[in-house]
């Protein structure tokens, strides 16, 4: 495919937002493999947890399959199947931020699974498989323009969340955000997460454009079933 390597801004394209998940690359497939199973046993821990506080709406979770009610899956961590077809409605994007950025926004998801790559211009991946590969091996060391943000309603202030990830000097750093929808099934305990991905969130549109230097993978945890509870909930 060569996607990296082709001046888009997110893969896949909008108008193929419809591509079933089969017709992935390989290395793409398994990105979202990761990512899913990570955003999974993080929601089962959260809400599993406000359920046992009373703090869930009750009709949250009627039909989710959570691990206690599955067979043995088959190895420590795994999800089940059922698990899977539950969070159907997720889907991943890759974006290369040379060419474009995200204003400041909440997702109205449940949860978002980011995988931060900066990388150097020289660096660019050749192709889909370098892209995925580098998702999960490289370290962020490299500055770059367009950072990750989140907004810290207590400061009052931005907080640059690329720039703790370099203090951490980790290459397995995931940034999990609190979506829309499981703010409303845990009635506000959980507020979802307004962030951005630009070289300032202060800044007006025109002062974003140009090369961002990073690329960022972002699974959108939903679940069609969780998606009517909360319509309903309104």
């Amino acid at each position: 495919m060569g996607w990296a390597g082709e001046k888009q801004f997110r893969w896949p394209p909008r108008q193929e937002n419809e591509l079933q998940l089969a017709d992935w690359p390989l290395p793409y497939r398994r990105c979202y493999d990761v990512l899913l199973q990570t955003s999974v046993l993080v929601f089962d821990s959260l809400a599993q947890n406000y359920r046992e506080k009373q703090l869930l709406l009750p009709e949250a979770l009627k039909r989710y399959p959570g691990q206690a009610q599955e067979e043995m899956v088959t190895q420590a961590g795994s999800i089940s199947q059922a698990q899977k077809a539950y969070f159907s409605a997720s889907f991943m994007n890759i974006f290369n931020y040379d060419y474009g950025y995200l204003g400041p926004h909440k997702d109205r998801c449940l949860i978002t699974t980011i995988r931060r790559l900066p990388f150097v211009k020289s660096e660019l991946a050749r192709d889909s498989e370098d892209v995925a590969r580098k998702s999960f091996s490289a370290s962020p060391t490299h500055t770059h323009r367009k950072r990750l943000w989140i907004w810290n309603d207590i400061a009052g202030v931005w907080k640059d969340i690329d720039a703790m990830l370099l203090e951490e000097s980790s290459s397995l750093d995931l940034v999990l955000f609190v979506g829309e929808e499981l703010e409303s099934i845990t009635q506000g305990w959980l507020p979802a997460v307004k962030h951005a991905v630009c070289e300032d969130p202060n800044l007006i549109e025109e002062n974003q454009l140009g090369e961002g230097g990073c690329l960022s993978t972002a699974l959108v945890l939903s679940s069609s079933d969780i998606s009517e509870v909360v319509e309903k909930a309104r």
